[in-house]
This record gives C-alpha cells, structure tokens and sequence, in this order.
C-alpha cells in the first residue's frame, strides 16, 4: 500500500519529525519496490514498471511511464533499490534548489526575512520558522547559502519526492 501519511510537512526538522520522515520514506521505498516488482526478482524491469503505473489511480500513461523509468534507470538496466534511491535525491535536490530560488531575493543568499515569510506561506509559525532558520543556518553568518538550503532541505523532500512520483499523477 503506497498510501502515505498525512500531517507529515516536509519543514519539520524536529527529532520526531525527522524520524517520521525517516520511517515513512523507508516504509515507501520498500513498498515500491515489494508492489511493482511482481516477479520477486529484487529489481523492476521495465515491463513491471510500466504495467505498476498503469494500474494505479489515476493510472500514468506509458509514455510518462517510460521517461519515468528511464529517468531512474539512466537508460541501463532495471530499478534496484540503489537507482531508486539515487533518483530520489537527485529529485529532492532539484526541489530544494526550486525552493531556494523561490526563496531568495535579488542577492545570492536568503536572509531571515525571506525564509520566514516562505516558511509561513507553508504553514510555519513565523517563530518556528526563525528557529528553524537559525538550525539551517550551519556557519551562523545570518543568511543561507545555497548549499545549506540544499544540504537541509533535500534531506527533508524525499517523502514529497515519493508522493508526487508514485502518488499524485
């Protein structure tokens, strides 16, 4: 069952939160693998993924069902759980930096200002959001970099990443 959780916000950087996350995208990645791979082989061959995707609902068509596979596969081979993995966060990195750039200002960095009114457009309370700023902030300068917003968001996207991959068509 690829059903997930909801109240799980991807900003939530508590002890609780992270191990919430941690456990979700485990028990989804897992639950990928376990549904689509029919012939208990450990991977997923193409004709697998495909026929998975189609059978969800909504289904995906077989052409997004291929980019999809091929995005994962890099064109080589079947879906292993390490090419799940590594297209996960490169796809939670890509999403990070869309944020970022959502973020940040006419300047390369994102100051205080700027992350608590995003965090609050998710739904952070503008002092949540201050503490979380000062957390990500990881050499204290008093802006981020995109580095320290990649490094910490990404971390934090994967359990979206696997919604809107596998979920939300």
């Amino acid at each position: 069952n690829l059903e997930t959780k909801k109240g799980l916000n991807w900003y939530d950087d508590s002890r609780a939160g992270r191990t919430k996350k941690q456990a979700e995208y485990e028990a989804l990645r897992k639950a990928i693998m376990e549904s689509f791979d029919t012939n208990n082989s450990g991977k997923i061959g193409k004709k697998e993924f495909v026929a998975a995707l189609a059978a969800m609902k909504p289904p995906m068509g077989k052409k997004s069902a291929l980019r999809l596979y091929n995005d994962i596969t890099n064109g080589f081979g079947a879906i292993s759980m390490a090419k799940l993995d590594g297209y996960l966060d490169k796809t939670a990195v890509s999403l990070a930096i869309q944020k970022y750039k959502k973020m940040k200002g006419s300047d390369r960095y994102i100051d205080p200002k700027e992350f608590v009114a995003y965090m609050e457009d998710e739904g952070l309370s503008s002092k949540k959001a201050r503490t979380l700023f000062r957390k990500v902030d990881s050499n204290h300068d008093g802006r981020l970099r995109l580095k320290e917003f990649r490094d910490w968001a990404s971390d934090n996207l994967r359990v979206k990443v696997i919604e809107q991959q596998f979920m939300d068509f």
